[in-house]
């Protein structure tokens, strides 16, 4: 695992989580006006375009998850634990698949109170799910850059 493909997953990961405070905010504000009795609103225009943004973004970090898990096994020690939460990660990986796709197909429906409803549900629980994925994600990673690094980064707290 080289450097750049460190720092792209780190990107990655922090452009997720970018996109991830913004569907928590588009969710809050529907949740909130349907508190206040207001109608909530469809997932159309530039709602429905960060809905489809975050399904594109989170379907191109999956995508990178055998590269991820090739270089994880590479630079980690060969432990238990390494092993026992890249096992986590690779479940998690055919999980939020499955709930991508079936985001997709939501926001692909006709537009309607219906599909608005599955589609926020759907995106709460893809939310949630892929907070704690990343945050295991980053684990890790700095696991294996630990690993891999030598006793003078270790020190420094600078593995490449």
């Amino acid at each position: 695992m080289n450097a750049s493909f460190l720092e792209t997953l780190r990107r990655d990961h922090a452009h997720l989580a970018a996109i991830l405070d913004s569907v928590d905010e588009l969710l809050l504000r529907r949740a909130t006006g349907l508190a206040a009795g207001r109608a909530a609103g469809t997932f159309a225009g530039s709602a429905h375009g960060r809905a489809l943004e975050f399904a594109a973004r989170l379907g191109a970090h999956l995508a990178t998850e055998a590269e991820f898990e090739v270089a994880i096994a590479a630079r980690s020690d060969d432990d238990a634990t390494t092993r026992s939460v890249l096992s986590s990660v690779r479940g998690e990986h055919l999980e939020l698949r499955s709930m991508l796709g079936a985001l997709v197909h939501t926001l692909d429906a006709p537009s309607g109170a219906r599909r608005d409803e599955g589609a926020a549900v759907q995106l709460r629980d893809l939310v949630d799910l892929v907070r704690i994925h990343l945050r295991k994600e980053d684990v890790l990673l700095l696991a294996a850059t630990s690993a891999a690094a030598s006793p003078a980064q270790r020190r420094k707290g600078t593995a490449s």
